[in-house]
């Protein structure tokens, strides 16, 4: 999940239409779509553009179904969810905890929702249904201490009554990987979750799926926790940043990039070993040459909006096509 610009918000609506009838046309019978809950009083640009998603999807139910999952928060390893409470757990000595912190979710770990999705695309139905799914409803507040109590660290908690949504999105940009405009559309969503509906369609997602039992909010997280120290990290949210390069397509990033070809002599290493710590550049373990001149420019980055270096990677020992690697995006691995 990340902010969405005025160009994205039109994109995203054009390809649903595009989606949907191709997929009336191939004759398909049932999408399946993870959505977001819903929110009436307060909805940010995010969380409509996401139900405005789900009216598209479902426009012609007697053509096709739509079967649309809305999960509170994804935690595991890579997720948005996951990492904006580990980055606020990790980051500050001190945690403030402003009214959106008290905005109560279903957490869901991402094992669940695939096995969600999974069961969804054989449901013995033929009714358009939007069903949320989770684990039991806990607050923002009550996870951030669950990850504190997993990972025995210890932060001051203080309560805030009142939510300044720009100050909370300052405050998370300077602790996770995320940017500014992303931080304050995470906020204001949270935030708006607090004036929504309870549990619309829970007691309904147990009658259609009552093999699956989701793992506890306290489960999720610490196998999220397990995983990410393993390096046990397959996907992770920087995969779908869709404004990182300016480029359209991977060939024009192929021909816009910058190479630096140097010739270095490494005696009797194989090969394999120089190559290992070729794949470990960036993130934690840093740059060969000017790094702190890189973190620099990463700080300036966030400063102006954006993700800067601390978006890092996705596994510290290999690179895949596609990764994000601090402010790079890897387009081949050779």
């Amino acid at each position: 999940m990340a902010a969405l610009n005025h160009e994205f918000e039109p994109q995203l609506r054009d390809f649903a239409r595009k989606f949907r009838d191709a997929c009336i046309e191939a004759r398909v019978k049932r999408i399946v779509y993870v959505g977001s809950p819903t929110v009436s009083a307060r909805p940010t640009r995010l969380l409509s553009t996401a139900q405005e998603t789900t009216e598209i999807l479902g426009a012609y139910p007697e053509r096709i179904q739509l079967i649309s999952l809305c999960p509170g928060l994804l935690i595991g390893p890579g997720s948005v969810s996951y990492e904006l409470l580990a980055g606020l757990v990790r980051t500050p000595p001190v945690l403030f905890l402003p009214n959106w912190t008290r905005a109560e979710v279903r957490p869901l770990a991402l094992r669940d929702m695939i096995e969600y999705l999974v069961h969804a695309a054989s449901l013995d139905t033929t009714d358009p249904l939007v069903l949320e799914v989770g684990a039991a409803r806990v607050s923002v507040s009550d996870l951030l201490k669950l990850v504190m109590q997993i990972t025995h660290r210890s932060r001051a908690m203080i309560r805030v009554p009142f939510t300044i949504p720009r100050l909370s999105a300052a405050v998370l940009t300077a602790a996770t990987p995320f940017s500014y405009p992303m931080s304050l559309e995470l906020v204001r969503s949270l935030d708006a979750t607090r004036h929504g509906p309870q549990d619309p369609g829970f007691d309904r997602a147990n009658d259609y799926f009552p093999e699956i039992s989701p793992l506890s909010c306290e489960q999720a997280i610490a196998q999220a926790i397990a995983e990410t120290d393993a390096d046990s990290v397959e996907g992770r949210w920087t995969d779908s940043l869709a404004d990182v390069s300016y480029r359209s397509s991977e060939s024009a990033m192929r021909q816009a990039r910058y190479q630096d070809v140097r010739r270095q002599d490494f005696g009797d290493l194989p090969p394999s070993r120089v190559f290992r710590s070729l794949l470990a550049l960036g993130g934690k373990a840093g740059w060969f040459s000017f790094d702190l001149l890189w973190r620099v420019r990463g700080f300036l980055d966030k400063l102006l909006g954006g993700f800067g270096t601390s978006v890092g990677r996705r596994s510290s020992r290999e690179l895949r096509t596609g990764d994000m690697l601090d402010v790079w995006r890897v387009v081949d691995v050779v």
